[in-house]
């Protein structure tokens, strides 16, 4: 099935008549389970879980039970799951921990 966009749903198959999307760098499509879960998030339940307050504290109890969820997926540590809200700050923390890593390993 495609969007109105056509573009195939997250799970389609693409058609001989429907352009396959692959700027997964930009964005990427949901999976109706995605969605579904994050409905309620996106339209009440949305807040900053660095903040002490209601709203801040149940968006961290969200991030929270969502890191377990990936935790018990990818059998990680909590510790290792780290959610960031770009790819930039992604890359800026995977780097300061390649060069503390390298910096232990020289050190020893």
């Amino acid at each position: 099935m495609n969007t109105p966009a056509g573009r195939p749903e997250a799970g389609g198959a693409a058609t001989a008549s429907a352009p396959i999307y692959l700027d997964y760098n930009a964005t990427t499509p949901l999976l109706a389970e995605v969605l579904e879960a994050m409905l309620s998030h996106l339209r009440r339940e949305f807040g900053n879980p660095s903040s002490d307050h209601p709203f801040g504290n149940a968006a961290r109890e969200a991030v929270t039970a969502a890191r377990a969820a990936v935790v018990e997926l990818v059998g990680a540590k909590p510790a290792e799951i780290v959610f960031t809200a770009r790819t930039t700050e992604q890359e800026i923390e995977m780097t300061a921990e390649l060069v503390a890593a390298a910096w232990r390993r020289n050190s020893h």
